[in-house]
């Protein structure tokens, strides 16, 4: 079923941009309009939408999608029929998706149109989710959580980073996953000082503190979760900074609402870690919107004004980090309700020792 409330939106858009037709670059943007995962393009005008397929899919789209048309342009008939569908006609195109050689292209094939370049539509339209699709992120958020639950049982020491990420990705499948939201990442001791570090052969040491960050798909729809876990003894100064990190999360979940404004919550947080002498080992964003994509808008930092609203889905992730030493960080799915939140990945945080 297609996306209608999506389609019209869309419409919407293209009056205030003044264009006659959107054509859609970016596959994730288009399987959210069509409810079907494509490898195709899609121009959309007032009247009709038009899924731009070729030989090797047509088929299977004409009876997937009955309602709009599809067009061959391995065909030159349909390629033509799409050339002068789109001549001198005003069109606006994905500009973040389209890049200097791909526009060049594109204005050689389709001859006198005006393009406007607009950088976010869809995303914006993504951003608030329908129960269906926050139905299908706590789906993804509980197998997440099972596969927690699963991997702190399994650890142990001497297993590497990729034996764990293999575990817990396995699990997931297992648990009825479709799919991973991104590259889980395990890392331990000094790696956990790399917010983003690739999971490696090290093993896991006596002692030893491992970060987790990883996530379920279901059904095309992600979640996003991070733990910071520990073997054996925590040392109190490890306890003290573990404590201010989830402090500082818990600051935010506190004062979340669909009124709220991401600059004062990023400020809240930042002056947090500033009280505690520890502003300079916060150095990523906040958080950020999770949906089809594990990393969505809106992005949650000091830069931008944005409101939030009800049913906006967020990923919510102070973490703090000591070169070549170790690095904390916790993270939580949450949806934004009219009076504060519901958290998706909600579980023990407290200090958790194997």
């Amino acid at each position: 079923m297609i996306n209608y409330n999506a389609v019209e939106k869309v419409r919407d858009y293209m009056r205030e941009f003044k264009i006659d037709g959107m054509y859609f670059s970016n596959y994730k943007n288009i399987s959210y309009i069509l409810n079907i995962n494509v490898q195709e393009e899609l121009y959309i005008t007032f009247e009709e939408i038009f899924l731009l397929s070729n030989s090797l899919y047509i088929t299977d789209r004409k009876a997937q999608l009955p309602n709009i048309k599809i067009l061959n342009l391995s065909k030159k008939e349909d390629y033509i029929f799409l050339q002068n569908l789109l001549k001198d006609k005003t069109i606006g195109i994905e500009s973040r998706y389209m890049n200097v050689y791909e526009y060049n292209i594109f204005k050689d094939i389709y001859k006198n149109i005006n393009i406007v370049p607009i950088s976010e539509m869809i995303e914006l339209i993504r951003v608030i989710k329908s129960d269906e699709e926050i139905n299908k992120i706590k789906k993804a958020s509980e197998i997440t959580l099972q596969a927690f639950e699963h991997i702190v049982q399994y650890i142990k020491p001497y297993q590497t980073e990729i034996d764990i990420k293999n575990e817990l990705e396995t699990y997931m499948f297992r648990s009825g996953a479709n799919g991973l939201a991104f590259e889980t990442i395990v890392t331990s001791g000094p790696n956990t000082s790399k917010p983003h570090a690739i999971p490696s052969e090290r093993k896991i040491q006596e002692n030893d503190i491992i970060l987790l960050d990883f996530g379920a798909s279901y059904e095309g729809y992600c979640t996003d979760m991070t733990r910071t876990i520990f073997i054996g003894n925590v040392s109190e100064d490890i306890k003290e900074k573990y404590n201010i990190v989830l402090e500082a999360q818990k600051k935010v979940l506190d004062c979340i609402n669909q009124y709220v404004n991401i600059q004062d919550i990023d400020r809240m947080v930042r002056t947090y870690f500033l009280q505690n002498k520890l502003e300079d080992k916060f150095v990523h964003s906040l958080g950020h919107g999770v949906g089809i994509e594990a990393h969505e808008a809106p992005s949650i930092t000091g830069r931008g004004e944005y409101i939030l609203k009800k049913n906006m889905v967020l990923a919510i992730e102070p973490g703090i980090y000591f070169e070549n030493e170790y690095g904390i960080r916790i993270e939580d799915t949450i949806v934004v309700k009219e009076d504060g939140i519901e958290v998706l990945t909600n579980c023990n945080k407290e200090i958790i020792t194997i």
